[in-house]
């Protein structure tokens, strides 16, 4: 890609030992990779798969113009994923969502189609997942959103509703908010709250997160154990979210 191309829109997509899922998911940005002015940022995650090999061969084809890969030899979590990312960045408005195959690319291409640029300095985008129970969701698992939603609203006193559904889209104005943010998945709840906090316009985007899809990919498997220890990570997280919002 020239550096002297403009880039009007930019989603940074997290990458933690997805190389088996790599190739599903560059097709599925098909669309997104014939946009003349967006670009899509693809972190590696530290991942300990082949992920990083697939990412030095994707760095030799010159067929994705507008694909820019980024290494990252520690992991450190999902949030500092994101925000290398994001820094990166050249468009006016910015993303990121998940690499697994329950979430969609193509939910960041719908919303560009919609956006006025010149209207939109404000703006923030966020997923709503409908229909859950058709796509694999458990009754349990219904709880936990609806309970991470009430317990973060009562600590953060305003509304935050389906914090963790992807893509996240905003303009790129939000990012000079942030002086310290979460290096895991806070960074879902760190920047809805900013955009509510310095009165972005906030949308929703009706999405599905389809749990039958997942399977590859770190940790893609929703045992009883994972989801307790989730909890509690979730009720840290979320003090310690509060302690990174009141320095800023």
């Amino acid at each position: 890609m020239s550096i002297k191309t403009k880039i009007d829109y930019s989603l940074v997509i997290p990458c933690f030992n997805e190389a088996d899922n790599l190739p599903g998911l560059l097709k599925r940005c098909d669309k997104l990779l014939k946009l003349k002015k967006f670009e899509l940022i693809l972190i590696n995650n530290g991942s300990n798969d082949e992920t990083e090999k697939i990412f030095k061969k994707l760095k030799k084809l010159k067929k994705f113009r507008n694909l820019k890969l980024i290494d990252i030899k520690k992991n450190i979590g999902f949030g500092s994923g994101v925000m290398r990312g994001l820094k990166s960045s050249r468009g006016k408005i910015i993303g990121y969502t998940h690499a697994d195959r329950q979430t969609d690319p193509l939910d960041f291409y719908k919303c560009i189609k919609k956006i006025d640029l010149s209207k939109n300095e404000k703006l923030f985008i966020k997923g709503n997942r409908i229909n859950k129970s058709k796509h694999g969701w458990t009754y349990f698992d219904i709880f936990l959103t609806l309970s991470q939603s009430i317990f973060q609203s009562i600590f953060l006193f305003t509304f935050m509703h389906d914090i963790h559904s992807q893509p996240n889209i905003f303009s790129k104005s939000l990012i000079k908010y942030k002086k310290s943010y979460p290096k895991d998945f806070l960074i879902d709840t760190y920047f809805y709250y900013l955009a509510k906090k310095h009165n972005y316009k906030i949308n929703k985007l009706d999405v599905v997160f389809n749990k039958k899809f997942r399977g590859f990919g770190s940790g893609n498997n929703d045992t009883f154990l994972k989801n307790i220890k989730g909890i509690f990570q979730h009720i840290i997280g979320t003090f310690v979210l509060i302690k990174i919002l009141m320095s800023n």
